[in-house]
């Protein structure tokens, strides 16, 4: 029994991306209660509220929520990280599957993915770089948009020796508080364009991930269908 824990930002929105990633969470049994940290939409229900100030920058700001959640008293050793755009697409009967993108390196820099304008890419290279240097070796890429499982106290450790200047990709902190194992490689669950879904849903894994256009055209309606009914996590 493990605890979901978001990170969500930005105060603009209706987020209603979580919505249905809360709707989801009907397909894991294994998550029965869930930590909202950063922002809190007013029709967030049951869940447990870590309201705090958003930070101007995006990196920032999730490493600010990341921190306060592990490194506040009484909060689950084991949780699964999630983002507020992923969704649980198929009933996981059990703990949640790990995954990843193979050698972290080779995949940030790779021409199909890399943008030099783009500061996701540089977030992920200088995470990267950084756990490469303290393992001694390459390490692999969890920035395939899935939840992961991590270890609250190995995260706060991390967290603490990660240098402040310089930008955080959250996800790449399974390296060293993984609590789910290595994982596989079976694709992102990313959700670009709508032309993208029906090899997304035929990938070999239970998970959908969204961004805005995705999920205002067909991967919002494939989730709608999906899930519609309200959780107990919504007003």
């Amino acid at each position: 029994m493990t605890a979901a824990v978001y990170i969500v930002g930005g105060t603009n929105r209706t987020h209603e991306e979580l919505r249905y990633s809360l709707r989801s969470l009907v397909n894991a049994p294994d998550i029965t209660s869930v930590w909202v940290v950063g922002h809190i939409p007013e029709w967030v229900r049951g869940v447990r509220a870590l309201p705090l100030e958003p930070q101007p920058e995006k990196f920032a700001n999730m490493r600010q929520s990341l921190t306060a959640f592990a490194n506040t008293k009484g909060a689950p050793k084991r949780f699964y990280l999630f983002n507020e755009d992923h969704y649980i697409a198929e009933p996981i009967p059990g703990e949640l599957p790990m995954f990843h993108l193979g050698d972290a390196m080779e995949y940030i820099t790779s021409t199909t993915v890399w943008r030099d304008k783009n500061t996701w890419c540089h977030a992920v290279r200088t995470t990267t770089e950084w756990l490469m240097g303290r393992a001694g070796r390459g390490v692999l890429c969890y920035e395939a948009h899935t939840p992961l499982l991590m270890d609250r106290a190995c995260l706060a450790a991390v967290l603490a020796e990660y240098p402040t200047d310089q930008s955080l990709a959250m996800s790449m902190l399974y390296v060293e508080a993984g609590a789910g194992g290595a994982g596989v490689d079976a694709g992102n669950a990313k959700v670009g364009i709508d032309s993208d879904l029906a090899a997304k849903i035929a990938q070999p894994m239970p998970y959908l991930s969204s961004n805005q256009a995705s999920f205002d055209g067909a991967l919002g309606d494939h989730l709608r269908a999906l899930f519609p009914h309200p959780s107990k996590y919504e007003a």
